[in-house]
């Protein structure tokens, strides 16, 4: 069978559907459906979250409908408690471990290797993978030949705001 005749085949069959679905009044049963009150609050609440009500005299979609009241707020009962602060972040802490972290993979300290590194790396209460970004920079140092000595200091940004600074030679 060739692809021509499938096509009408099918064309046929989808308007002897559509004429079954108008002569048994599907398009106004759709109609009512889709205008009925319940119908129109629940596709508004879809569409927008809100809650919506009609009052049975209203038509459905009318401009006048009544939008539900928001929920009242909770009454606290206990008063609000003081929320924990966050430690201070301590730099001096991370200085250190990059310094012991670089002497475990092979490098050595100096002072006077400050002439060369990559970007800093920042460092504040919120940076969540520093020891990783730290390891990662030393690592990298380690597996270069021509780094053996390192240092490591740091510059304040603002309170609590660091940048750490991986010097190499």
């Amino acid at each position: 069978m060739g692809s021509r005749a499938l096509r009408v085949g099918a064309a046929a069959i989808l308007c002897a559907l559509t004429l079954r679905l108008f002569a048994s009044g599907f398009p106004e049963k759709l109609l009512s459906w889709l205008t009925s009150p319940d119908t129109a609050a629940f596709l508004i609440y879809l569409e927008t979250g809100r809650d919506v009500r009609f009052s049975p005299s209203q038509e459905a979609f009318s401009v006048d409908f009544v939008e539900s009241p928001p929920p009242a707020a909770p009454q606290p009962t206990e008063p609000p408690t003081q929320e924990p602060t966050a430690p201070a972040f301590d730099i001096s802490y991370w200085i250190s471990f990059a310094k012991s972290y670089a002497e475990s993979v092979g490098l050595t300290l100096n002072s006077e290797a400050v002439y060369f590194w990559d970007n800093p790396i920042d460092a504040d209460a919120g940076c969540i993978y520093l020891e990783r970004d730290i390891q990662s920079r030393l690592n990298r140092y380690a597996a270069d030949a021509d780094i053996t000595d390192v240092w490591v200091w740091y510059e304040s940004v603002s309170a609590g705001s660091y940048l750490i600074y991986i010097g190499y030679a």
